[in-house]
């Protein structure tokens, strides 16, 4: 496992991803969770991906089960535009930014 190729205390290891990577770091969390590791202690989702991600259950999708403690930050409209962690801060009321109009879609 990685903590026994870099020598790291599992209980150090914190998974932050933005947008489609905090459900990528949720999807590891959940795998460290059922390979026997225990929950990871911290997850931190930047504006959690909402495209393909806003109907699925929390064993799909970021989510608060998947670490001892989860935070969403919700800066995008873009984002999933619920509440996803123990602590959910949400910028702009979960608005796109003050000047940030213009084209969303790339």
């Amino acid at each position: 496992s990685i903590c026994d190729i870099c020598s790291v205390l599992f209980k150090n290891i914190a998974l932050i991803g933005h947008s489609l990577g905090a459900h990528i770091s949720s999807f590891a969390a959940k795998n460290l969770q059922t390979s026997g590791y225990g929950k990871v202690r911290l997850l931190i989702g930047s504006d959690p991906a909402g495209p393909l991600f806003s109907f699925n259950g929390p064993e799909d999708r970021f989510s608060d089960t998947d670490a001892e403690r989860v935070i969403a930050l919700h800066t995008s409209a873009l984002g999933l535009q619920k509440s996803l962690g123990h602590l959910d801060l949400w910028f702009n009321n979960g608005l796109s930014q003050p000047a940030c109009d213009g084209n969303y879609y790339i």
